[in-house]
């Protein structure tokens, strides 16, 4: 299995002692490991999408993509197909703001990291995308990711570059989920997402490694109220056409407990490692 070495080992020996040790401080025995897992799967299935999301925006509402079809006399909007969702375009003309629509049809449009996407997402551009602070204000009609359906708000700020020359952006989500089951999670977060590498492929946006800091809150679907900080040091780790994250620290809160996930050193597997009143188990994504 293809292995992404995002950070040396010998760090995340130092993070798992780390870990214990919060694990022990103001933990109770009041809150069973299987409760706090299947709290911290709603919230990664929650961050998960939106990180999907975010990329679809990234391929498709971008600079490089307007560009193809800029008219300065344009006065009836564009529709065009791509290998992905069909785009339209209302104003290809050079002022703004813009609305893109992505429609992914009924049938459903696969992903490049194999998920699958059904419905549309609305995109209001406010100025162009590589200017600082210009925003994405993104709204959904009939979403859904493999039948999990999608609806509420998000925006994406773009922040500029970092001290190391990464673009990164400010993320905002305000998600409503219902899971197949008919299991419904809220979900708010407000997170920096920073490009950290293009794989050598500037044209092709999918396959970008991506870093993720910041934090959540929600209530999950079995109506549990929870708060999520991922580590400053460890930040989430996504991308390379993976769908789960490689590399990263979380820690998640609920009323009498705190659940710690380490998702580990950068392989590309579906394994973490779950932390609960110092004892130690596994975690597997579905």
């Amino acid at each position: 299995m293809k292995n992404y070495r995002f950070l040396p080992i010998y760090i995340m020996a130092v993070a798992l002692t780390i870990l214990m040790a919060s694990c022990n401080q103001g933990v109770t025995d009041s809150v069973s490991v299987a409760t706090l897992t299947a709290t911290a799967s709603d919230e990664i299935q929650a961050a998960l999408i939106s990180d999907d999301i975010d990329n679809e925006l990234d391929t498709y509402v971008c600079d490089s993509v307007l560009k193809r079809y800029t008219d300065s006399t344009a006065t009836h909007s564009v529709t065009f197909a791509t290998s992905g969702p069909t785009i339209t375009i209302d104003r290809p003309d050079t002022l703004y703001p813009k609305i893109f629509t992505l429609d992914y049809g009924t049938t459903g449009i696969t992903v490049p990291n194999g998920n699958v996407l059904k419905g549309k997402i609305t995109v209001i551009v406010n100025e162009k995308m590589k200017l600082k602070n210009s925003v994405r204000t993104v709204t959904w009609d009939g979403l859904s990711e493999n039948g999990i359906v999608v609806k509420g708000s998000k925006s994406s700020t773009y922040k500029g570059l970092d001290a190391l020359n990464l673009p990164y952006w400010s993320v905002s989500n305000d998600l409503t989920i219902t899971r197949t089951d008919g299991g419904i999670i809220t979900w708010k977060s407000d997170r920096l997402r920073l490009r950290s590498t293009i794989n050598a492929t500037p044209q092709v946006y999918s396959d970008d490694v991506y870093s993720i800091t910041g934090s959540s809150s929600g209530v999950d679907s079995r109506g549990t109220t929870y708060n999520l900080v991922i580590r400053g040091n460890y930040p989430l780790v996504i991308g390379a056409n993976w769908p789960f994250y490689a590399y990263g620290i979380t820690s998640l809160s609920i009323k009498n407990g705190t659940v710690v996930l380490d998702y580990g050193n950068g392989a590309m597997d579906k394994n973490a490692t779950v932390l609960v009143n110092g004892e130690l188990s596994n975690y597997t994504f579905q």
